[in-house]
Protein backbone atom coordinates (compact mmCIF):
# COMPACT_ATOMS: atom_id res chain seq x y z
CA UNK A 1 0.00 0.00 0.00
CA UNK A 2 1.37 3.61 -1.18
CA UNK A 3 -0.02 7.27 0.38
CA UNK A 4 -2.45 7.47 -2.17
CA UNK A 5 -3.76 3.97 -1.68
CA UNK A 6 -3.92 4.89 2.18
CA UNK A 7 -6.18 7.66 1.41
CA UNK A 8 -9.30 5.30 1.18
CA UNK A 9 -8.48 3.02 3.49
CA UNK A 10 -7.18 5.35 6.25
CA UNK A 11 -9.94 5.99 9.23
CA UNK A 12 -9.02 8.35 12.85
CA UNK A 13 -8.15 5.50 15.17
CA UNK A 14 -8.41 6.71 19.08
CA UNK A 15 -7.38 3.74 21.25
CA UNK A 16 -4.18 2.65 21.13
CA UNK A 17 -1.55 -0.25 22.14
CA UNK A 18 0.76 0.94 24.74
CA UNK A 19 3.70 -0.75 22.18
CA UNK A 20 6.99 1.23 21.72
CA UNK A 21 7.83 0.96 17.59
CA UNK A 22 10.85 -0.95 16.58
CA UNK A 23 13.82 0.59 16.38
CA UNK A 24 13.83 -0.22 12.76
CA UNK A 25 10.44 1.37 12.16
CA UNK A 26 11.10 4.44 14.32
CA UNK A 27 14.42 5.18 12.03
CA UNK A 28 11.93 5.17 8.76
CA UNK A 29 9.63 7.17 10.21
CA UNK A 30 11.87 9.65 11.46
CA UNK A 31 13.58 9.42 7.73
CA UNK A 32 10.35 10.28 6.09
CA UNK A 33 9.79 12.85 8.36
CA UNK A 34 13.05 14.44 7.66
CA UNK A 35 12.24 14.09 3.72
CA UNK A 36 8.66 15.80 3.67
CA UNK A 37 7.90 18.98 1.11
CA UNK A 38 6.31 21.49 2.69
CA UNK A 39 3.55 23.51 0.75
CA UNK A 40 4.85 26.85 1.21
CA UNK A 41 8.67 26.87 0.64
CA UNK A 42 9.00 30.45 2.35
CA UNK A 43 7.57 29.34 5.66
CA UNK A 44 9.81 27.90 8.48
CA UNK A 45 8.71 24.32 10.31
CA UNK A 46 10.03 22.06 12.54
CA UNK A 47 8.40 18.13 13.44
CA UNK A 48 9.00 16.72 16.71
CA UNK A 49 8.01 12.70 17.76
CA UNK A 50 7.47 13.25 21.45
CA UNK A 51 7.23 9.32 23.20
CA UNK A 52 5.07 9.01 26.53
CA UNK A 53 4.93 5.19 26.69
CA UNK A 54 6.63 5.39 30.07
CA UNK A 55 5.52 9.04 30.89
CA UNK A 56 2.55 11.15 31.22
CA UNK A 57 0.74 11.65 28.02
CA UNK A 58 2.33 15.48 27.09
CA UNK A 59 -1.20 17.19 25.80
CA UNK A 60 -4.22 18.70 27.17
CA UNK A 61 -7.48 19.73 25.83
CA UNK A 62 -11.00 18.44 25.08
CA UNK A 63 -11.02 15.09 23.70
CA UNK A 64 -7.22 14.67 24.05
CA UNK A 65 -6.31 10.81 22.89
CA UNK A 66 -4.08 8.39 25.09
CA UNK A 67 -1.13 7.43 22.57
CA UNK A 68 1.61 6.22 23.07
CA UNK A 69 3.53 8.72 20.38
CA UNK A 70 2.52 12.39 19.60
CA UNK A 71 3.71 14.39 16.66
CA UNK A 72 3.98 17.87 17.06
CA UNK A 73 4.32 20.15 14.05
CA UNK A 74 5.78 23.66 14.97
CA UNK A 75 5.50 26.65 12.73
CA UNK A 76 4.62 30.58 12.85
CA UNK A 77 1.50 31.27 13.34
CA UNK A 78 -0.01 32.20 9.61
CA UNK A 79 -2.40 31.03 7.55
CA UNK A 80 0.15 29.93 5.41
CA UNK A 81 2.09 28.19 8.25
CA UNK A 82 -1.31 26.84 8.98
CA UNK A 83 -1.16 25.35 5.47
CA UNK A 84 1.75 23.78 5.62
CA UNK A 85 0.87 21.83 9.03
CA UNK A 86 -2.24 20.48 7.36
CA UNK A 87 -0.59 19.65 3.93
CA UNK A 88 2.86 18.01 6.09
CA UNK A 89 0.78 16.35 8.77
CA UNK A 90 -1.43 14.46 6.52
CA UNK A 91 1.53 12.65 4.54
CA UNK A 92 2.60 11.53 7.84
CA UNK A 93 -0.62 10.76 8.77
CA UNK A 94 -1.09 8.50 5.10
CA UNK A 95 2.40 7.02 5.90
CA UNK A 96 2.17 6.02 9.13
CA UNK A 97 -0.66 4.35 7.92
CA UNK A 98 0.98 2.32 4.84
CA UNK A 99 3.22 1.13 8.07
CA UNK A 100 0.72 -0.37 9.90
CA UNK A 101 0.39 2.70 12.68
CA UNK A 102 -3.37 4.38 13.61
CA UNK A 103 -3.44 7.75 14.37
CA UNK A 104 -6.10 10.95 15.02
CA UNK A 105 -5.80 14.69 14.66
CA UNK A 106 -5.64 16.21 18.39
CA UNK A 107 -7.41 19.50 16.58
CA UNK A 108 -8.62 21.18 20.24
CA UNK A 109 -4.94 20.03 22.44
CA UNK A 110 -1.65 21.84 23.01
CA UNK A 111 1.28 20.86 25.29
CA UNK A 112 1.30 21.05 29.05
CA UNK A 113 4.51 22.87 28.89
CA UNK A 114 4.89 25.71 26.34
CA UNK A 115 7.56 24.49 24.23
CA UNK A 116 9.00 26.71 21.85
CA UNK A 117 11.19 25.55 18.93
CA UNK A 118 13.34 28.27 17.19
CA UNK A 119 10.34 30.65 17.98
CA UNK A 120 8.12 28.36 16.55
CA UNK A 121 4.85 27.43 18.25
CA UNK A 122 3.15 24.32 18.09
CA UNK A 123 0.72 24.60 15.70
CA UNK A 124 -0.75 20.53 15.27
CA UNK A 125 -0.39 17.78 17.31
CA UNK A 126 -1.23 14.05 16.11
CA UNK A 127 -1.51 11.18 18.14
CA UNK A 128 -0.46 7.81 16.71
CA UNK A 129 0.58 4.06 17.85
CA UNK A 130 -0.49 0.61 16.94
CA UNK A 131 -3.75 0.51 16.94
CA UNK A 132 -6.10 -1.56 19.54
CA UNK A 133 -8.52 -2.94 16.54
CA UNK A 134 -8.59 -2.55 13.30
CA UNK A 135 -6.84 0.16 11.36
CA UNK A 136 -8.46 0.14 8.10
CA UNK A 137 -11.61 0.97 6.57
CA UNK A 138 -13.92 0.15 3.72
CA UNK A 139 -13.44 3.43 1.68
CA UNK A 140 -16.81 2.92 0.11
CA UNK A 141 -18.15 3.26 3.30
CA UNK A 142 -16.88 6.17 4.45
CA UNK A 143 -19.27 8.76 5.76
CA UNK A 144 -18.33 11.43 3.04
CA UNK A 145 -20.89 13.81 0.97
CA UNK A 146 -21.15 12.26 -2.02
CA UNK A 147 -19.53 13.97 -5.53
CA UNK A 148 -22.57 15.76 -6.58
CA UNK A 149 -23.05 17.94 -3.35
CA UNK A 150 -19.03 18.93 -3.26
CA UNK A 151 -18.31 19.81 -6.95
CA UNK A 152 -19.83 21.72 -9.36
CA UNK A 153 -19.02 20.10 -12.86
CA UNK A 154 -19.20 23.02 -15.68
CA UNK A 155 -18.40 19.94 -18.43
CA UNK A 156 -18.08 16.22 -18.49
CA UNK A 157 -15.00 15.22 -16.45
CA UNK A 158 -12.33 12.25 -17.19
CA UNK A 159 -11.20 9.59 -14.45
CA UNK A 160 -7.91 11.65 -13.74
CA UNK A 161 -10.07 14.40 -12.62
CA UNK A 162 -12.64 12.01 -11.00
CA UNK A 163 -9.63 10.26 -9.17
CA UNK A 164 -8.12 13.72 -8.06
CA UNK A 165 -11.82 14.80 -6.53
CA UNK A 166 -12.39 11.58 -4.80
CA UNK A 167 -9.19 11.57 -3.01
CA UNK A 168 -10.67 15.32 -2.33
CA UNK A 169 -13.77 14.17 -0.98
CA UNK A 170 -12.12 11.58 2.03
CA UNK A 171 -9.82 14.04 3.67
CA UNK A 172 -10.46 14.28 7.11
CA UNK A 173 -11.81 17.37 8.66
CA UNK A 174 -12.94 18.39 12.41
CA UNK A 175 -16.01 16.87 13.25
CA UNK A 176 -16.44 15.93 9.40
CA UNK A 177 -17.56 19.01 8.34
CA UNK A 178 -15.79 18.71 5.00
CA UNK A 179 -15.93 22.48 4.53
CA UNK A 180 -14.34 22.17 0.76
CA UNK A 181 -16.08 22.76 -2.26
CA UNK A 182 -15.00 22.38 -6.11
CA UNK A 183 -15.57 23.78 -9.18
CA UNK A 184 -14.16 22.03 -12.25
CA UNK A 185 -13.92 23.63 -15.62
CA UNK A 186 -11.42 23.21 -18.81
CA UNK A 187 -9.63 21.36 -17.21
CA UNK A 188 -9.10 22.70 -13.98
CA UNK A 189 -10.38 22.21 -9.99
CA UNK A 190 -11.00 25.35 -8.28
CA UNK A 191 -11.16 24.97 -4.66
CA UNK A 192 -12.72 26.96 -2.48
CA UNK A 193 -13.53 26.61 1.56
CA UNK A 194 -16.46 27.41 3.41
CA UNK A 195 -16.42 30.84 5.53
CA UNK A 196 -18.02 32.00 9.27
CA UNK A 197 -18.46 27.96 9.60
CA UNK A 198 -19.43 26.90 13.46
CA UNK A 199 -15.47 24.86 13.15
CA UNK A 200 -14.20 27.81 12.15
CA UNK A 201 -15.35 30.12 16.08
CA UNK A 202 -14.66 27.07 17.61
CA UNK A 203 -10.86 26.38 16.29
CA UNK A 204 -10.23 29.22 14.09
CA UNK A 205 -6.81 27.69 12.88
CA UNK A 206 -8.94 24.65 11.94
CA UNK A 207 -9.67 26.61 8.60
CA UNK A 208 -6.10 26.79 7.08
CA UNK A 209 -5.31 23.02 8.55
CA UNK A 210 -8.40 21.91 6.40
CA UNK A 211 -6.94 23.64 2.94
CA UNK A 212 -3.75 21.62 3.51
CA UNK A 213 -5.15 18.45 4.30
CA UNK A 214 -7.48 18.46 1.00
CA UNK A 215 -4.52 20.00 -0.97
CA UNK A 216 -2.65 17.13 -0.23
CA UNK A 217 -5.02 14.73 -1.01
CA UNK A 218 -5.30 16.26 -4.54
CA UNK A 219 -1.60 16.67 -4.60
CA UNK A 220 -1.05 12.67 -4.35
CA UNK A 221 -3.64 11.63 -6.47
CA UNK A 222 -2.77 13.53 -8.99
CA UNK A 223 1.02 12.35 -8.94
CA UNK A 224 -0.75 9.35 -9.24
CA UNK A 225 -2.02 9.68 -12.35
CA UNK A 226 1.24 10.06 -13.62
CA UNK A 227 0.25 14.37 -14.02
CA UNK A 228 2.64 17.03 -12.80
CA UNK A 229 -0.24 19.39 -11.11
CA UNK A 230 0.13 23.20 -10.77
CA UNK A 231 -1.65 25.14 -8.02
CA UNK A 232 -2.02 28.82 -8.83
CA UNK A 233 -4.37 31.47 -7.71
CA UNK A 234 -6.46 33.04 -10.56
CA UNK A 235 -7.26 36.39 -9.74
CA UNK A 236 -10.50 36.39 -11.77
CA UNK A 237 -11.87 33.63 -9.58
CA UNK A 238 -10.38 35.40 -6.81
CA UNK A 239 -12.18 38.74 -7.77
CA UNK A 240 -15.79 36.73 -7.61
CA UNK A 241 -17.78 37.67 -4.77
CA UNK A 242 -18.78 34.27 -3.21
CA UNK A 243 -21.47 34.58 -0.21
CA UNK A 244 -20.36 31.65 1.77
CA UNK A 245 -17.31 30.33 0.07
CA UNK A 246 -13.47 31.68 -0.15
CA UNK A 247 -11.78 30.76 -2.52
CA UNK A 248 -8.24 29.33 -2.26
CA UNK A 249 -6.56 28.02 -5.29
CA UNK A 250 -6.56 26.45 -8.59
CA UNK A 251 -5.28 23.37 -9.97
CA UNK A 252 -3.89 22.41 -13.22
CA UNK A 253 -2.62 19.91 -15.39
Amino acid sequence: MNQYEAIAYRRSVRKFENTPMTETLMRNVTRFLQGLSPWNETCRWKMEIVDSIAKECPIKGVGVVQAPYYLVFYGEKSPEARQNAGYMMEQMVLYLTTKGLGSCYQGGARMKKEKIQDSLKALLILAFGYPVKCLLRDGAAAKRYPLKELCIFKEEVGEEEKAILYAARLAPSACNTQPWRFVVYQGKIHVFIRKNSLMEHLLPAMKDIHIGIVLCHMQLAAEEQWLSPTFSVEEKVKERNIKKWDYVTTLAF
